[in-house]
């Protein structure tokens, strides 16, 4: 049985990029929920896992995204339209990007990459617990970023020319 004092630290350590993670399938509230059925998940264990970061996160993505096939299969059923998905982070005045750019440069990379940036920055996961995660090589996780930091610092730059003229 994993100790409260110990689930307490992991909670307190990784909950918040584990919102904004989740927060990629489903809207914050549910983002938020997901957090904690992952971590009432966690609490059940008889041992912690060997990687238990990487564990949060793959627990959290496969969580959000039942969540986000049950809503959706609860939504057809209801015919009830109009989804509402919240921002996947907040600006802070010490941010050098604010937060509705970021929201729209990691719109524009594939979701696949998005996961993989959203990981490495917000959550602060390394690359190897990345590859892990989404069950990929760490040279594909690693050059996966770096195409998509590329990518999303083309799109910074791009407004930036159109002003020299």
């Amino acid at each position: 049985m994993i100790e409260f004092k110990q689930l307490s630290q992991w909670f307190e350590s990784h909950s918040r990029p584990m919102v904004l993670y989740a927060s990629q399938f489903v809207d914050r509230a549910e983002a938020e929920d997901v957090i904690q059925i992952v971590f009432l998940r966690l609490q059940s264990l008889d041992a912690p896992p060997r990687d238990v970061k990487a564990w949060l996160f793959r627990a959290a993505k496969n969580t959000a995204l039942n969540s986000a096939r049950s809503r959706t299969r609860r939504l057809a059923r209801e015919t009830d339209v109009g989804a509402f998905s919240a921002p996947w982070f907040e600006s802070r005045p010490e941010d050098v990007i604010d937060a509705g750019q970021a929201r729209q440069l990691l719109a524009g990379l594939d979701e696949e990459a998005r996961e993989v940036v959203v990981l490495r920055i917000w959550a602060g996961l390394t690359f190897d617990q990345i590859a892990e995660l989404s069950e990929r090589s760490r040279s594909s996780v690693f050059r996966l970023y770096e195409q998509s930091l590329t990518a999303m610092r083309k799109q910074l730059e791009s407004p930036c020319k159109n002003l020299k003229n």
